[in-house]
Parts: structure tokens; C-alpha cells; sequence
């Protein structure tokens, strides 16, 4: 059963890898989907008292985020140049779909008028971010720190500036439903770190060490900054999912919804219209991929209930055979519900336990 769930949770991290990649993709709703988020949140947050039965949940994830994310930077990059509206509808076909698995975190709870303004309050910050990140252009200031002139080593601030840039990202990457990608879109960081990576990568395979230095250099204090925002973003996520569930989900539906919309209106998808505006095309021509890009969405949309509703039947086969476990039978949707929830606040001072 251990390996089993060593290649779940590989899967899964993968899942979140590849979602995270894409500006306006929250790799947090993806594990939530995934049915892997409380798993990863308690876990990091419970590191320091229960390192070995922690680690043994993360790694897999993380080695599955690892292998999902770094490839697909370079993917998502060719593709946001020649097949950027047809991508966007996929993701957010795939999004709309896992609607289901997400909502039902709040299944029977009543819509306070408290949980609607949270809601309310998710979607109007994701879609701002979308707005801003159009709006404020921030690339061409930010590019000036990724140039140096002959040949020199960036400064100290410039490695400390990534730190801060890898706890932005990790921390909003955790939160479910805002984008790690976005907020870095917005601020003008995103487009520079993946293409100096890139290139800078691409130079060391073509035999030029130029700038390997600061490529390792960076490498380092992003998975510093990375580690750091994961640890503070996991203790808030632990608290709030403890003390205020019901709210925070709310909360997080509202990001996902916002997220969704934000993917037609960024930075990236804006400069792809005005291209079709000024008479470009990518891959296809500008009606063509309209065609075919919502044809992707109404597939992806099944694709993604289908899944969806798998992961609801799983989970639900899961708490039928924890209260089977605990003696209890004969009980309705609702009961078990409630009894889900009263054994979940019971054991919330530790990580998930493992699955028998």
C-alpha cells in the first residue's frame, strides 16, 4: 500500500507541476482537485515534529511537481507563441470540469452571508491580478536586472531580489485558486526568470559557461525563497483549514472562479490578441483556432467531470470504508458528512494518515 501511495502522490505532484507552469493555473486548486492539498499543507507544516512520516508524503509530490514544472516551462513557452488561446481554453476547460471536486469540500454547508463576500472577494483579486498583469506591462523594467555588461556577475541584490521572488511564488502557488505564475506576471519577474533560465540553460548545453554562475547561483536562492514561502504559507493554510474551513473554501472557490477568467485577460493572452488584431497568427489562423481552441474547452470540460466525479466516488468509497472501519453503518449522505467532519477536527494536530 506504501508504494501505492508513493505513485499517487507522484501522479498527483506531477498534476500540480504541469498546472503551475501556466500563468493563471493555481497549482493549490490542482492538488485540491487531486484530493492531495490538505496532505501536502499539513505536512510541511508538521515537518519539524514529524520529519520522517512527512517526508515520506513530500517527496513523492515534490519529485513529481520537480519533473512536471521544469519541462513544461520551456513547452508552455513555445506554446503561449504559437497556439496561446487553444492552451488557455484547455486549461480552463480542464478547470471548469474539476468544478465539482472542488465544491464539494463545502457540500451542505449553508451560504452565510459572510462565506458569499469571501467568495465575492476570491474572484475579484484573481481577476485583478489577470487586469494588472495587461495592464502595468512591468516586463521591460524588470528585464534591465537580467542584463549585465561585460561579462560581470550580478550583484548580492540581485540573488536576494529571486529569493523574495521564489517565496511570492510559493506562497500564492500554495494558496488554492491564485496563480504563483500570475502574481509573478503582474509584477514583471515571470517572463525574465523563465527566460534567463532557458537561456542560460540552453548556453551551458552549447558548450558557453558564461553565465553558469549566476544560473546556479540563481537556482539557489530561488529554492531558498521556494522552501521559505512553502513553510509560512503551509502554517497559515494549517490554521485556517483547522479553525476556518468552511470560509477559506469559499474564499478559494472565489480564486478559482476569478482564475478561470483571468486565463482570457493576462499579460500573455493580451499580447496574442493584439498579434490576431495587427493581422499575425500563430500556428493557426486567428477563426481557426478560435474553432478548435472551443472545441478543446467543451472536451476538456467532460474530461475534467469525468475526473472530477471519479475523485468525488474515490473519496467518498474512502470515508464509507473510515466509518465502516469505525463501526458505523447505516447512516445517510448527511451523517456521514457530519461524522467526516467531527473525526477530521478530532485528528487535525497531525498529517493525513496514511491510507490501509
Amino acid at each position: 500500500m506504501k508504494v501505492k501511495n508513493f505513485f499517487r502522490r507522484l501522479f498527483c505532484g506531477l498534476a500540480v507541476g504541469i498546472t503551475d507552469a501556466i500563468p493563471g493555473v493555481s497549482g493549490g486548486t490542482t492538488a485540491v482537485i487531486v484530493n492531495i492539498y490538505d496532505e501536502l499543507v499539513f505536512s510541511i507544516s508538521r515537518l519539524g515534529k514529524q520529519f520522517k512520516k512527512s517526508m515520506g508524503i513530500l517527496l513523492p509530490i515534490v519529485i513529481g511537481i520537480l519533473v512536471g514544472l521544469i519541462p513544461c516551462l520551456f513547452l508552455f513557452d513555445l506554446g503561449f507563441e504559437y497556439f496561446a488561446f487553444g492552451l488557455v481554453c484547455i486549461f480552463a476547460g480542464l478547470m471548469i470540469g474539476c468544478f465539482p471536486a472542488l465544491t464539494r469540500e463545502v457540500k451542505g454547508v449553508k451560504a452565510k452571508p459572510s462565506y458569499i463576500t469571501m467568495l465575492i472577494v476570491g474572484l475579484l483579486i484573481a481577476v485583478g491580478l489577470g487586469v494588472m498583469s495587461a495592464q502595468l506591462q512591468a516586463t521591460d523594467s524588470v528585464a534591465a536586472l537580467f542584463h549585465f555588461e561585460d561579462e560581470s556577475l550580478p550583484s548580492w541584490w540581485f540573488y536576494f531580489i529571486i529569493l523574495v521572488v521564489g517565496f511570492i511564488y510559493a506562497f500564492f502557488t500554495i494558496v488554492p485558486g491564485i496563480s504563483g505564475s500570475m502574481v509573478c506576471l503582474v509584477t514583471g519577474f515571470y517572463t525574465n526568470v523563465v527566460g534567463a533560465f532557458t537561456d542560460w540553460t540552453v548556453e551551458l548545453f552549447n558548450g558557453n559557461f558564461t553565465n553558469t554562475v549566476p544560473l546556479v547561483l540563481m537556482l539557489i536562492a530561488l529554492l531558498i525563497g521556494l522552501l521559505l514561502g512553502f513553510w509560512v504559507v503551509s502554517k497559515v493554510m494549517s490554521i485556517l483549514l483547522r479553525k476556518y474551513r468552511n470560509i477559506t473554501y469559499y474564499l478559494i472557490i472565489g480564486f478559482v472562479v476569478g482564475s478561470i477568467i483571468s486565463l482570457f485577460y493576462n499579460n500573455n493572452i493580451c499580447d496574442y490578441y493584439s498579434m490576431w488584431a495587427n493581422g499575425g497568427q500563430g500556428s493557426l489562423s486567428m477563426w481557426w483556432e478560435i474553432g478548435v481552441g472551443i472545441a478543446l474547452l467543451i472536451i476538456c470540460i467532460g474530461l475534467g467531470l469525468a475526473f472530477s466525479y471519479a475523485q468525488v466516488w474515490r473519496k467518498r468509497k474512502q470515508e464509507t470504508l473510515l466509518l465502516e472501519n469505525e463501526g458505523i453503518n447505516n447512516t445517510t449522505t448527511s451523517e456521514i458528512d457530519e461524522k467526516i467532519e467531527e473525526m477530521t477536527k478530532e485528528g487535525e494536530e497531525g498529517p493525513p494518515r496514511e491510507e490501509t
